[in-house]
């Protein structure tokens, strides 16, 4: 039975949600506890790093930035 479980694993594929799905999840982001805007994040970056990617999300019901 296990053999032919992990056969069944090779071809069919795990459940995933989609992005709407994801967001739904998460809680509401309250824009007025933002204190930060995103232009005093970028001219904090030292001149040799760079942002790759930049994420608006919420960590313990608190709005965060993820560079």
């Amino acid at each position: 039975m296990w053999f032919f479980s992990g056969m069944v694993m090779m071809y069919v594929g795990f459940p995933s949600l989609t992005h709407i799905e994801q967001f739904d999840g998460l809680p509401t982001l309250q824009a007025k506890q933002i204190r930060h805007p995103v232009s005093a994040l970028i001219q904090h970056q030292v001149e040799e790093s760079h942002i790759e990617q930049l994420k608006l999300t919420t960590v313990l019901n608190r709005p965060v930035y993820l560079l």
